[in-house]
């Protein structure tokens, strides 16, 4: 027999329990395995409870995709479909929580849903996936989890209801009409929504709001486009954010490097700056803008308080424009124009109707086309480039105190009935054929005034 010397036999022998320990330890990772395998299975939970008519609602998700639905009855149905990975203990706890505190509805019919228990899950530390869940309670209760997961949530809810929605990190269909109102505090939220008879108020950020029909909407938005189809009011305070509304009445706007459009629109206050606008027609608009855009349709009443701001439109009855200061105004038609003490603006106008009344310093007029049908234009200040084509004109008088006078017209279509003064300082009054006291009137008053007035006559 050959001998074993006692080295060999300890090698061996530890050789032979190493093998035990890695048998016995993918043994334990098996069964592990296995345990995590059967409490990861997807659970759902349901509820179901009976309500008061015409119920507050409150819905408040985390990283959650949910559906509210139409509920038959007068009643809410929850439906929670997750996945949860961790140790039996901690699973079992996790559903009793939710069970037990998911659905919450009052002795006096509010309702109450709160998915928003999670907090800082899905972290991985050194390549493994680890998960927290903080439940808001006095307790500090937690649950650690390898993972946690929520496939997908649906609440049932009845028509007539008044509801606040919160919403973190979340995407959310709102697919039945609310006969009621909603409250609204978005971060980070897709939301879309059909008809809601109440008003929207609240907040978002980050957001991406759709809504078909609703009433008023009172909200406050930071990096967020909305989309609605027709509203009856808004009020809105946006930052950083996209407004489109396709049809309403009233608009009460302060907007901050955002974008408006509303193409059917009744009347609107707004206050803007870096702002892209677009209007279609309008009653009245109040604007208040630096630095930006703004294209309307046409406009019964226009007044302007702005600066470094482009405005174009159709055909406006009335524009007043206060403190303009270096604005670039343009409009097809105006009827009526009125600019006091503005600077280096610029006027754009296709086709004057009753009157102009112009105050300023270095500021630009170009005007197309008077109507024959004028009453009064006065324009008076310092610096001042006008350009007049009257079509067809009927008897008018043109007078004036001019300093540094530049003034350019066809002195023989004129009955000269003053000209006193030179190139330096001059007073005028001309007569345009026979005039009377109900003729209407071009006056100039100012310093170094470029005028140039010309006829195009169809006669």
């Amino acid at each position: 027999m050959k001998n074993v010397n006692k080295k060999e036999m300890k090698t061996n022998r530890t050789i032979s329990e190493y093998k035990s320990k890695l048998i016995l330890l993918f043994a334990v990772l098996m069964a592990s395995s296995t345990l995590m395998a059967q409490n990861g299975e997807n659970t759902i939970i349901k509820r179901a409870q009976k309500l008061s008519s015409s119920p507050k609602t409150s819905i408040s998700l985390y990283d959650i995709t949910a559906e509210i639905l139409s509920s038959n009855n007068n009643e809410v149905r929850i439906e929670l479909d997750y996945i949860a990975k961790g140790k039996d203990e901690e699973v079992a706890k996790l559903k009793t929580k939710l069970e037990n505190d998911l659905l919450q509805v009052s002795s006096s019919g509010e309702v109450k849903i709160d998915l928003t228990f999670q907090n800082n899950f899905d972290l991985e530390i050194m390549g493994m996936k680890w998960s927290k869940l903080t439940f808001k309670s006095d307790k500090k209760e937690t649950i650690k989890l390898k993972e946690f997961k929520v496939q997908s949530f649906k609440v049932w809810l009845p028509a007539k209801q008044n509801m606040t929605l919160s919403a973190k990190y979340s995407r959310v269909k709102l697919q039945t009409n609310i006969e009621g109102s909603l409250n609204l505090d978005a971060y980070d939220t897709e939301l879309t929504a059909k008809s809601i008879t109440g008003d929207i108020n609240g907040q978002a950020k980050y957001s991406n709001l759709t809504f078909a029909n609703t009433g008023e909407i009172k909200l406050s938005l930071y990096e967020t486009k909305l989309h609605a189809e027709n509203t009856s009011n808004g009020q809105f305070e946006a930052k950083y954010s996209g407004i489109v509304i396709k049809s309403m009445q009233d608009l009460k706007l302060d907007i901050y490097e955002g974008s408006l459009l509303v193409p059917t629109i009744a009347n609107a206050n707004i206050k803007s700056k870096y702002a892209e606008l677009s209007l279609g027609s309008l009653q009245e608009l109040k604007l208040e803008a630096y630095e930006g855009r703004c294209k309307l349709g046409d406009a019964n009443k226009l007044t302007i308080n702005a600066k470094y701001v482009e405005i174009s439109g159709d055909k406006v009855e009335t524009l007043q424009m206060l403190e303009g200061y270096e604005n670039t105004i343009t409009f097809d038609a105006i009827g009526s124009l009125n600019s006091k003490d503005g600077k280096y603006n610029n006027f754009s106008v296709g086709e004057l109707h009753h009157s102009l009344s112009l105050s300023g310093y270095e500021d630009e007029i170009d005007i197309e086309s008077i109507s024959k049908e004028f009453k009064n234009i006065t324009i008076s200040g310092k610096y001042i480039d006008a350009n007049i084509l009257i079509k067809s004109p009927h008897a008018y008088r043109l007078q004036g105190i001019v300093q540094y006078p530049d003034l350019s017209i066809d002195e023989s279509a004129y009955k000269i009935k003053k000209k006193i003064g030179d190139e330096n300082k001059m007073e005028f009054e001309y007569d345009y054929k026979e005039v009377n006291d109900a003729s209407p009137k071009i006056e100039l008053h100012g310093y170094e005034m470029d005028i140039r007035i010309h006829h195009l006559s169809f006669e």
